[in-house]
């Protein structure tokens, strides 16, 4: 074994070691099994029948009149029987047998069990301060929300702002974003003149936006800029939604695991709007003239930004392309701090979920905006508190971490976008118009007595664990994973996991080099869903393809390993996904394509776009599958909302 796959080990990191590099050996990955203690059993009550039968006799009794493998645990207090089963392997097949236990004549009820948990309550030094994530009548719930998911880092949020400042407590969150500020006086990083004439750049740091007495001197000043500090704007709303999490220290952030695209459009003073526009574009995964492809699309946008008036024709032309191209699923923009029902863009453009603030007391915000263009509203600072965030302790230049109480619009917005996070960490097919659909019709009413109600700050107040639930229950009860395929242009690979840790390495591409997210997905099925068949993950070593297999059933992985003893299974159920029907899948689901690139080298790409599948064949690739159209697998549909 190698030194890099022994060091992985020892720290506990699941990873193929394939990803390092060709020719690098592989360890196998043991598959997960349950002991007695988590395996789910089942809770019978049974109708008293006056036989002096001992509770294991009675549970015999049940076992030879139901047909089902039963055996005796214990009594619980009040008489029921916790019965296990070989039958039960998971908790689908244990909500099977208590429904079948429950027929019979003799049983009161049957239920299978549960884990319960502690509400989940992150260890963040300053945790306590942030009321916001609260669960009460005023905050948005996130504990309770976080007791479902903490995310997934398949999703990508994008940051549209000042960018970012090197804060500790959003180390390991931050994808590579791109810096949209066009011109030089307002981009204060020294960035050079480009090709296209602009000074954009790819780099999203935050070198701070203070207007000096000299920037009052030129243009700045002719158009009424104030004289001030830097505000550190972007790292404050990307705390908000991301902060790392139970780390001990500073803030908790509303999704844990999701990663931060962040793309700088403003800088001193302002931003210009085209370059939002433009930046919207991007962030969506299209294409910007001059700017090179963002292989991270988010499906989360978040604008903490605005300004008076109408939504601009090519503003609102951005929102329509952005949200038209699949996948960015939110476009989550503040509602603006005027105090005014007056026209605020881009929260007033269509598609946009605009956001109000309200205070810790439920009551709306003095300064937020409000009106019939509302959607929904989020806690914030003002009134009896503030709102906690990090910030950088520089007044221009950057400093140091530190963190300041804050209030505003801006702050309220990265809440509803954390939220819309969690809710495609459950259901990652979603649409935009049922996720912003669930996300009002899942809002907490404004407490009695609230200067917000439903006709100027929106639906209610985001609960982000009744939006959570919402969200899990468009799945029908079969929890989701969201796969994220990558790609390595020097080995000429793809990958595809849905393992957080995996996702992160290699999108931080230290430990795992070369490796660049397609801006593709596939929505799978998680592994502990019954009615679905198991996929497996097959590492071939180096010598006969360095790479990964996914088998789409176990007889096919049966037939892999056993006509292959040199390959290795890391996990006989990496996802699930549904069967072919000689090649047709069932209504509800959609076709997973699989192509192979006939090399040395073996190499597998699975997808379920049709047009990749033909282009991929037009490169030399063999498509694999049953029936006319070569399909391997069936996925959930997504959601055409």
């Amino acid at each position: 074994m190698d030194t890099a796959c022994r060091v992985r080990r020892a720290l506990g990191v699941a990873l193929p070691c394939a990803l390092l590099a060709a020719g690098v050996s592989a360890r196998t990955i043991e598959a997960p099994t349950r002991d007695a203690a988590s395996t789910p059993r089942v809770v019978v009550k049974l109708h008293p029948d006056g036989a002096p039968f001992t509770p294991a006799a009675r549970v015999a009794r049940l076992a030879a009149a139901s047909a089902l493998p039963l055996a005796y645990e214990r009594t619980l207090a009040l008489g029921a029987l916790v019965v296990r089963s070989a039958a039960i392997v998971d908790d689908a097949s244990a909500q099977a047998v208590a429904e079948r236990l429950a027929r019979e004549p003799q049983v009161v009820y049957a239920a299978r069990t549960h884990r319960v948990h502690a509400q989940v309550v992150p260890n963040d030094a300053l945790f306590g301060q942030q009321f916001y994530l609260r669960a009460s009548a005023a905050a948005i719930r996130a504990t309770q929300a976080w007791d479902i998911t903490t995310g997934t880092a398949a999703i990508v949020i994008a940051v549209l702002d000042t960018g970012y400042t090197d804060h500790v407590d959003l180390a390991g969150r931050l994808l590579r974003g791109y810096d949209f500020v066009a011109p030089a006086d307002l981009g204060n990083d020294g960035s050079p003149l480009n090709a296209q004439g602009n000074h954009r750049d790819d780099d999203a740091h935050d070198p701070g936006d203070w207007v000096s007495a000299e920037d009052l001197a030129g243009r700045l000043g002719a158009i009424g800029c104030p004289l001030r500090a830097s505000s550190w704007h972007g790292t404050s709303v990307i705390g908000a939604v991301a902060a790392r999490t139970n780390n001990g220290s500073y803030l908790a952030g509303v999704d844990w695991k999701a990663r931060v695209l962040p793309v700088r459009v403003l800088g001193k003073c302002y931003g210009d709007d085209p370059d939002t526009a433009d930046a919207i574009v991007w962030a969506a995964g299209l294409p910007v003239p001059g700017v090179a492809p963002n292989p991270s699309p988010a499906q989360v946008i978040n604008l903490s930004l605005g300004d008076p008036g109408p939504c601009p024709p090519y503003m609102q032309e951005a929102i329509d392309a952005a949200l038209a191209h699949g996948i960015t699923r939110a476009i989550v923009a503040a509602a603006g701090n005027a105090n005014s029902a007056s026209a605020h863009f881009p929260s007033n453009c269509a598609g946009v979920i605009s956001v109000a603030a309200t205070q810790v007391d439920g009551h709306r915000a003095t300064y937020s905006n409000y009106g019939s263009r509302i959607d929904i509203a989020a806690p914030s600072g003002g009134g009896p508190a503030g709102f906690l965030a990090l910030v950088d302790s520089g007044t221009t230049g950057p400093a140091g971490d530190s963190v300041a109480y804050r209030a505003g619009t801006s702050f309220a917005t990265p809440l509803v976008s954390g939220t819309a996070a969690l809710m495609l960490a459950v259901a990652p097919g979603l649409s935009a118009a049922t996720l912003r659909a669930l996300l009002k019709a899942s809002a907490q009413p404004f407490p009695v007595g609230s200067t917000c109600d439903t006709s100027i700050c929106g639906a209610g107040i985001v609960d982000a664990a009744a939006a959570v639930r919402a969200a899990q229950a468009t799945t029908g009860g079969r929890a989701r994973v969201l796969l994220v395929e990558y790609y390595n242009a020097s080995l000429d690979h793809y990958f595809l996991t849905g393992l957080d840790d995996e996702i992160g390495l290699l999108d931080d591409g230290v430990l795992l080099r070369g490796w660049q997210r397609t801006g593709r997905t596939l929505e799978a099925l998680r592994a502990d869903v019954a009615d679905a068949v198991p996929v497996c993950r097959i590492y071939l070593p180096p010598g006969t393809g360095d790479g990964h297999f996914f088998g789409r059933d176990p007889a096919e992985c049966a037939a892999t390993l056993a006509a292959h003893p040199e390959f290795i299974l890391e996990d006989p159920t990496f996802f699930r996904l549904y069967a072919t029907d000689r090649g047709v899948c069932a209504a509800g689901t959609i076709p997973v394509y699989r192509v192979y690139s006939n090399r040395p080298d073996a190499n597998h790409r699975y997808t379920t776009d049709r047009g990749v599948r033909d282009a991929m064949v037009m490169r030399g690739w063999l498509a694999e599958g049953d029936g006319s159209d070569t399909v391997t697998m069936c996925a959930p549909a997504p959601d055409a909302g």
